[in-house]
């Protein structure tokens, strides 16, 4: 049974050869990441071109007594059709931006707690069906 500062961080068999390792316990159930959303959505027909936004929040949260660092990872919006456009807006400006992921890293004081919000532009030939339900 594994503790981390007083809690239940999960159960299993475990082994160590050697002096030191590196192994993942599980979650820290005193830190927390929620995604809620879409918060606002956006559709905007013009002559030729369809353009839909949605935007999600990201709530980060510290409940230990002591600062922490989290990280944040959110797969990256794609679409493989070259007549889709895709601009993403998101503040806090994301750590790292690769090709199929967005990184957050946040320093959490005790006790603290962070937004973020994530907007995703589609534009498309206005003939063009957009799945309704794109998350």
């Amino acid at each position: 049974i594994f503790f981390h500062n007083g809690a239940l961080a999960g159960k299993g068999n475990f082994s160590l050869s050697g002096r030191e390792g590196r192994f993942f316990i599980g979650q820290d159930p005193l830190v927390t990441a929620t995604l809620s959303g879409p918060e606002r959505e956006e559709i905007n027909y013009q002559e030729k071109v369809i353009t839909h936004r949605k935007h999600w929040k990201i709530k980060a949260e510290n409940s230990h007594p002591f600062p922490v660092r989290l990280r944040i990872e959110v797969p990256r919006p794609r679409f493989s059709d070259g007549k889709i456009k895709i601009t993403l807006n998101h503040e806090p400006r994301a750590s790292e931006e690769k090709a199929a992921l967005l990184v957050w890293e946040l320093d959490l004081l005790a006790g603290q707690n962070q937004s973020i919000l994530l907007g995703v532009e589609l534009e498309a030939p206005r003939d063009y069906e957009i799945d309704p339900g794109w998350k």
